[in-house]
Parts: C-alpha cells; sequence; structure tokens
C-alpha cells in the first residue's frame, strides 16, 4: 500500500541527509507508490533509484564549500588574526580543511601572519571606491531622513513603506532609531 504524500516528504528529506544529496526532494517524493511501512524496504527503494543517478551526490568541493565560515576566517586568518581565533577555526573545520583554507588565504602555519581573504584580489579599486560611496549616501536617500524633503507626508509614508518592503525591519529600525523618527518618518517629539 503506497504511503500518503506527507510520508513520502518525511522519507525525502531523511533520505537526503542520511546519503548528503543536493535538493532532489521532489524527484524521491515520485517514488510515493513504492514506498511502504517497513523503513528497510523504503531505503532499498531509495538505494535502487540512487544507484542511476550519481549526480545528485554531492562533491567533495561542495561539500567544503558548505562548511566554510568566513567570519570565523577572519578571525583566523584575516587581518585582525589571532591565536585563539586560529584555535576556533581548527575545532569548527578539522584538521584537514583547516590547512587547506590556511593555504587559500596565504597564512603562514606557524606565527600568525595574516593572508589575504580568497577572492579580494579580483575586486578593483574602483569597484571598491564605488562600494563605500553607496555606503556613504546610503542615508542621504533613505526616506527616514529628515533632511530629504517630500512634498507632503502621504509621500514620505509611501516611501518609508517601500523601504521596509525592500530592507526588512531591522534595517527600518535602525533608520527609525539613527534618524529619531517613527516608523512612517514623523520626526518622535522629545520629552522635557
Amino acid at each position: 500500500m503506497p504511503v500518503t504524500p506527507y510520508t513520502a516528504a518525511l522519507f525525502a528529506d531523511a533520505f537526503i541527509r542520511k546519503h548528503d544529496l543536493v535538493d532532489c526532494k521532489g524527484d524521491l517524493m515520485l517514488l510515493a507508490k513504492q514506498l511502504t511501512d517497513n523503513p528497510e524496504a523504503n531505503e532499498a527503494v531509495g538505494l535502487e533509484w540512487l544507484s542511476t543517478r550519481e549526480h545528485v551526490k554531492k562533491s567533495v568541493e561542495a561539500k567544503n564549500d558548505e562548511a566554510i565560515d568566513i567570519t570565523l576566517e577572519r578571525k583566523a586568518f584575516g587581518a585582525a588574526a589571532s591565536p585563539s581565533g586560529r584555535a576556533a577555526l581548527f575545532r569548527h573545520y578539522g584538521e584537514a580543511l583547516f590547512e587547506q583554507r590556511r593555504q587559500a588565504w596565504g597564512a603562514s602555519p606557524g606565527t600568525i601572519q595574516s593572508g589575504s581573504e580568497p577572492g579580494a584580489d579580483s575586486l578593483n579599486a574602483e569597484t571598491v571606491a564605488n562600494a563605500k560611496m553607496i555606503v556613504a549616501d546610503q542615508d542621504s536617500n533613505s526616506p527616514y531622513n529628515p533632511a530629504k524633503r517630500y512634498l507632503n507626508d502621504e509621500t514620505r509614508a509611501n516611501e518609508c513603506a517601500k523601504f521596509l518592503a525592500r530592507f526588512g525591519t531591522k534595517a527600518v529600525r535602525a533608520q527609525c532609531e539613527k534618524f529619531s523618527v517613527d516608523i512612517a518618518g514623523r520626526p518622535l517629539r522629545k520629552r522635557a
């Protein structure tokens, strides 16, 4: 007797986790007619399906890419590297991946001599300068900035709603606190 779609989805999720596959849940759910209440039989059906689809298995490079934590790497190999940062990264990665990432950064194995972030050298100076200018100019374009003029309060409130939809509540909260305004961009009254 075939299982329900919900049970097939549970089987697919567990099978993907167990065998470390790329997202192929939709394909595995098509096996619902062959699945039963017997977990061993379901595993056999899944393994038979997997035997003809080697492309759904994750490569070693893909597994390592998923494991990379750039924040920890910056603390271990970046400009502000420290021995405790390296120790934390070594515990997180293990010896093999740690050594691979140290070499990718170009950091020294013994003393703490920083390397450069992999991929950062591909950025040219003009792109970096433009990005810094955009970040610096961000406040002048914010609808929450009282210095930015609108025809009326309704227009400002509409722009604030667009900002909320685009950037989310954390960004709106930061803008409101920075400029001392409410969520619609109206200045807050200060208590005497």
